[in-house]
């Protein structure tokens, strides 16, 4: 049983820097009978695009997923994207606090890192309704953080990707 590590969205996140890579990993529950821990990680990457969409080719790469790291080394530690995976680790009371931390988490980053360029995808080919409230939030945060729309569409996968840019 996973129990609560927070009952609030913190207000200061640790980043993580290894390169041109970021990161910002947010404990939320642990649990004692099996010594988990289970973290809300936000990733910035410098990356690459060798496909025709979107046209940029450099930028920085915006994701977040669940992880569940085993503490005592018995097991290896896993990241989820998916929702229905993810809920069997995140106490209930924790639930409505995810993506407020993910906005949060993505906020730390941004203001540290100031990439010109920024980019976020879908995992899946069509997302649902919940998943793209996701990505309007973060959206909304971005734009309040000074970036702009710069191109959207579809990848080569045909997941929706949005590439925003710093104004």
């Amino acid at each position: 049983m996973f129990e609560p590590l927070l009952d609030r969205v913190p207000t200061d996140i640790d980043l993580e820097a290894e390169g041109c890579d970021y990161s910002a990993v947010v404990p939320i529950a642990r649990c004692l009978q099996t010594d988990r821990v289970v973290s809300i990680e936000c990733a910035l990457d410098y990356t690459t695009n060798t496909h025709e969409a979107p046209a940029s080719r450099w930028f920085h790469e915006f994701s977040f997923s669940i992880t569940c790291t085993p503490l005592d080394g018995g097991e290896l530690p896993f990241s989820t994207q998916d929702p229905q995976t993810a809920r069997r680790y995140i106490p209930a009371s924790i639930r409505p606090l995810v993506m407020p931390i993910v906005v949060q988490s993505c906020t730390v980053l941004i203001q540290r890192v100031r990439p010109r360029s920024l980019y976020r995808v879908t995992k899946m080919r069509r997302p649902t309704t919940k998943a793209l409230v996701k990505h309007q939030l973060i959206t909304s945060r971005l734009r309040e953080l000074g970036y702009t729309l710069y191109e959207s569409g579809t990848d080569p996968y045909g997941r929706t990707y949005w590439l925003m840019a710093l104004v």
